[in-house]
């Protein structure tokens, strides 16, 4: 028997203990075993995962946006959505995120999101932390992925909460702002989640009539543009003509 027809028994034989998801990236088939004690979707062992085929790791709330699997109602339970396909079914954690105002000349890097939670909203360049990785070098990694850019001599703005409960996801989001290296233009490193990159006003966006321009914007941003704090953050450093 070939490794492939093996696990190919092996889950088929283990079909009520494992959730099927499509890898975004190669678009192979990939399995994620559920607790022997609670074989629901409610109870996923671990939301990141690493593809099979390509090795890529995901995390589970990005890739299973979509019912992309299967015909019959058992296959449809395996995905992460629940019946009616409305609710992404998740662990209920607090994430931490990182987002970067990474700019250049007094301008700043904004995308408009696709294929993921808050499709269709403009938002900054950044991510999730990997473990043990302080946020400040987490953000800018996060740039350089996203863009092609580094950015240096990051400073803390402030941080937001954003709750979306219909996915079961809590984020706790780090704001920081940052230089851009060189004059090289952005790259939009990830085609399927980002329409691509403009350079927006930060005095304008921030003081002016620039966000107009910008509807909708991702919650968290909203929230960082309205907050008394970070307003008076942006004040000072566009007083002090650091942009």
């Amino acid at each position: 028997m070939s490794e492939e027809t093996q696990e190919t028994t092996i889950m088929d034989a283990a079909i009520g203990m494992w959730a099927k998801y499509q890898c975004p990236s190669c678009k192979s088939i990939n399995w994620i075993p559920l607790k022997p004690d609670s074989p629901d979707l409610s109870k996923i062992d671990t939301d990141a995962m690493q593809c099979r085929k390509c090795n890529k790791i995901f995390w589970y709330a990005e890739v299973c946006r979509e019912e992309t699997f299967g015909e019959t109602e058992e296959e449809k339970q395996a995905n992460a959505y629940t019946e009616t396909g409305s609710s992404l079914v998740t662990n209920e954690f607090v994430y931490a995120g990182t987002a970067v105002f990474a700019m250049r000349r007094g301008k700043f890097l904004m995308g408009k999101r696709k294929n993921t939670y808050g499709a269709g909203q403009w938002a900054l360049p950044g991510g999730k932390p990997d473990f043990g990785e302080f946020s400040p070098i987490a953000a800018a990694r996060e740039v350089e992925e996203e863009t092609g850019l580094k950015v240096v001599n990051l400073k803390k703005v402030g941080w937001q909460d954003e709750v979306w409960k219909e996915h079961g996801l809590h984020f706790v989001t780090l704001f920081f702002i940052g230089d851009i290296v060189g004059d090289e233009p952005a790259r939009n490193m990830e085609t399927n989640r980002n329409e691509g990159w403009i350079e927006v006003d930060l005095k304008g966006f921030f003081f002016g009539d620039e966000r107009m321009k910008y509807e909708p914007i991702f919650a968290c941003l909203g929230k960082i543009v309205e907050d008394r704090e970070s307003l008076d953050f942006f004040r000072r450093y566009v007083s002090q003509g650091q942009h």
